[in-house]
């Protein structure tokens, strides 16, 4: 089960998470988106939506100006409530070799009367 999360970041920091395209950054600026992409900790974001000039947004501590933002969803997998399953055991085949069939010719039902 995956859980959305979203943050706040500058609108042209989406080229570069959603395409991977950097054209028309700076490194500073790829160094902030970087920095960013490394504190949110959850891999690219999978859409972005419009949220308008900004002041205070999530990457603040990354880029310190007010920018137009996009809000970035992103998604948390929770860990599986569900136990997990218990392995089976081994399954033999149904072949008796030549050796284990004459012991237990020979054997069972000597075995079985002795108990």
């Amino acid at each position: 089960m995956f859980t959305p999360e979203t943050y706040t970041a500058p609108s042209s920091w989406a080229p570069y998470y959603i395409n991977g395209d950097s054209t028309g950054m700076d490194s500073a600026e790829i160094e902030a988106a970087d920095a960013f992409m490394a504190w949110v900790g959850l891999g690219a974001p999978v859409d972005c939506l419009d949220h308008g000039f900004s002041w205070h947004h999530d990457a603040f501590q990354f880029c310190p100006l007010g920018a137009d933002c996009q809000e970035y969803t992103f998604l948390r997998r929770e860990p599986s409530s569900a136990p997990k399953p218990k392995r089976l055991p081994r399954q033999v085949s149904g072949k008796v070799s030549r050796r284990n069939a004459s012991r237990s010719a020979v054997n069972g039902p000597a075995r079985l009367a002795r108990r």
